[in-house]
């Protein structure tokens, strides 16, 4: 083939690839900025896509799930047609159809990861039944899956022609199909997290109920029942807030992991592809400068975004981490375990809620070994830190709070102080901090459980937990706990 008809044809292909990507590109961000779940919401993600790959009709469904397994029954979420096609969203067939029994075929296709096409003139007697009247003359679908599950299809009906998907359309398309893939995923995590949210606020409310109706009757023995309360509720929470950070860290690891790598082997095939046109490009020859020009302009420019990307995703999976070593509440037995990593794992946790805020000033960090509990140990700290935290800001500012933990150790136990340059505890208030319901904090920023549930969890681990020293200044809080021992 002659040198200017190559040319052509790679110009025909970049074209085509760029407006692929373009469309990829829109439809992401209707996605991202559509926050609705009714029926339709995502119409409008799927019209860049429709209109860059020529298609007459694309739609999603999604695999119906019921407690956490995967029906087989697929019920269609969103829908763009082109002028002229009739929709086919509100029809009632396409809500709960068992996929699995009617296109049988399709399915075991799908579930494996692979893409289905068909064209008019090779239908069977029961697709052209159900496609037919839809006037489909060539229909792609893509499995749209999550950790090797199918969860969901994509589809592109071509209703005036049959059409021949070329494999680099189909490749472009399974890279949009991976994009929604994880926005459905997203959604369904954030649907969890509101039904978790719900069920965790009305038992806290029914609770507060039943507290207030037996402090009226049981007003002298007030500080036993708190007590009892405060390590009930500590128990709860810790727990709920466990399950929750686990379910939204095994959520996120499983996409990043993927987007990971993914842009890995993105990479790779941009170096190929790279590769191919440089040979099949005549570099010598003047007429081609401008293309070669252009090629390695929007090659670096890639490769500065998969840079970007490959960053931005290794940040995410350093916060899953912490979360999910955060959330291990399978872990209740008493076990021996590092104290620098609670501490690290901890302050990474908090660090985002303290955008204005200097890192903390760690000294005296070391391994050392604790018996226990590490969720409790991490959620005394962690009181200490954002008390300390609050404190300072309120007295200076959030730019110039300074928070500092200092660990201390000899052959019994380790020390570990946390001082901020706040205004220190009101004297009214210095002999009642670690009582329940008592907090300096305004109303509704504060539930005065914090250093209540801190002390049981010290006593709970034979430790301590005393304020240090208050005044003007600032305030010190002291943890001691005991060194694991070999018995």
């Amino acid at each position: 083939m002659p040198s200017n008809e190559i040319l052509t044809a790679l110009q025909t292909q970049l074209k085509q690839k760029d407006k692929y990507l373009h469309g990829i590109v829109e439809m992401q961000t209707v996605l991202l900025s559509t926050e609705s779940e009714a029926l339709g919401a995502l119409n409008p993600a799927l019209a860049p896509l429709g209109l860059a790959c020529g298609a007459d009709r694309v739609y999603i469904f999604e695999n119906d799930k019921v407690d956490d397994v995967w029906t087989g029954t697929v019920s269609q979420k969103a829908e763009w047609c082109a002028p002229g096609i009739e929709p086919q969203i509100d029809s009632p067939d396409l809500q709960g159809l068992n996929l699995r029994d009617v296109f049988p075929e399709w399915f075991a296709i799908l579930d494996t990861g692979n893409k289905v096409v068909l064209v008019e003139s090779s239908f069977d007697e029961l697709e052209q039944e159900v496609l037919g009247p839809q006037g489909i003359k060539s229909l792609l679908l893509l499995p749209l899956m999550l950790d090797g599950v199918l969860t969901g299809l994509i589809g592109f009906d071509n209703c005036k022609e049959e059409y021949d998907w070329t494999e680099s359309e189909v490749s472009l398309l399974q890279s949009a199909a991976s994009q929604i893939s994880l926005n459905l995923a997203q959604r369904r995590a954030k649907r969890s997290l509101e039904q978790l949210n719900t069920t965790l606020e009305d038992r806290i409310t029914h609770r507060t109920i039943e507290l207030a109706e037996k402090n009226n009757s049981l007003s002298e023995a007030l500080s036993t029942i708190q007590r009892a309360q405060a390590d009930l509720m500590q128990a709860e929470k810790l727990s709920g807030l466990g399950r929750m950070v686990a379910g939204v860290a095994h959520e996120l690891r499983n996409p990043a992991n993927y987007v990971g790598n993914n842009v890995k082997l993105l990479a790779e095939y941009l170096m190929r592809l790279k590769s191919g046109l440089s040979e099949l490009i005549d570099d010598q020859d003047p007429d081609n400068a401008e293309v070669l020009s252009w090629l390695n302009q929007e090659f670096d420019g890639a490769h500065t975004l998969i840079s970007h990307s490959t960053k931005g995703v290794d940040r995410i999976k350093e916060t899953v981490n912490a979360l999910v070593n955060f959330s291990r509440l399978d872990e209740t037995e008493v076990k021996v375990f590092n104290l620098e990593e609670v501490i690290t794992d901890t302050i990474r946790i908090l660090q985002p809620k303290w955008a204005l805020c200097p890192s903390v000033e760690i000294s005296g960090l070391q391994t050392y070994s604790l018996t226990g509990h590490p969720l409790k140990i991490s959620q005394i700290i962690m009181n200490l830190l954002d008390n300390a935290y609050y404190a300072a800001s309120e007295k200076n500012g959030e730019a110039q709070a300074k928070v500092s933990l200092d660990i201390q150790s000899d052959q019994e136990q380790v020390i570990i102080e946390v001082t901020d340059n706040g205004g220190g505890i009101p004297s009214d208030v210095v002999n009642k901090v670690f009582d329940p319901f008592i907090t300096t904090k305004p109303i509704g920023t504060g539930t005065g459980m914090g250093l209540a549930i801190s002390w049981s969890a010290a006593d709970e681990h034979g430790g301590k937990l005393k304020i240090a020293k208050t005044d003007s200044n600032g305030s010190t809080f002291r943890l001691s706990l005991p060194v694991a021992n070999e018995a």
